[in-house]
């Protein structure tokens, strides 16, 4: 058996003409089709075939933004030199921060972990009331993968 390296991108999407509170509009074939799009227009047809095998959407986050995205090590290449070219998903301008890449989804909820509370921190003073905070603090720390 051959054992199949990934790679997992973790990326902030910075969502345009939008507060940084409101959560995002589109969903995960949104995002993963538009990052396919781009691959295609930049990488071609060698570029899709080859990220395509193990290229998923694993995490997706509306209120804080955040995503993880699969790909397989060796055409994660493809993916991450798209990522910051991408400016659209459906009519939403936006633009990806590539934030992290690692090799394991542990490491990439660690450093999940640890970014939003930085943001939870960030927005904490924004928000007047307790049950305001209480939801953020919710949302900021539901941790699930896709399925």
């Amino acid at each position: 058996m051959v054992r199949y390296k990934n790679r997992y991108y973790v990326a902030e999407i910075e969502v345009k003409d939008q507060p940084p509170h409101i959560p995002m509009l589109f969903n995960n074939n949104q995002l993963r089709n538009s990052i396919l799009r781009k691959i295609q227009e930049i990488h071609g047809d060698f570029g899709v075939g080859a990220v395509l095998s193990g290229y998923r959407v694993k995490y997706c986050n509306p209120y804080t933004k955040v995503v993880i995205i699969r790909a397989r090590h060796g055409p994660h290449k493809f993916v991450g030199t798209v990522l910051p070219l991408i400016k659209k998903i459906d009519d939403t301008q936006i633009q990806f921060h590539i934030l992290h890449l690692g090799a394991t989804m542990v490491k990439c909820f660690k450093f999940i972990r640890n970014h939003q509370l930085s943001t939870l921190e960030k927005y904490w003073n924004e928000m007047k009331t307790d049950k305001d905070r209480k939801l953020m603090k919710e949302a900021l720390f539901d941790i699930r993968i896709v399925q």
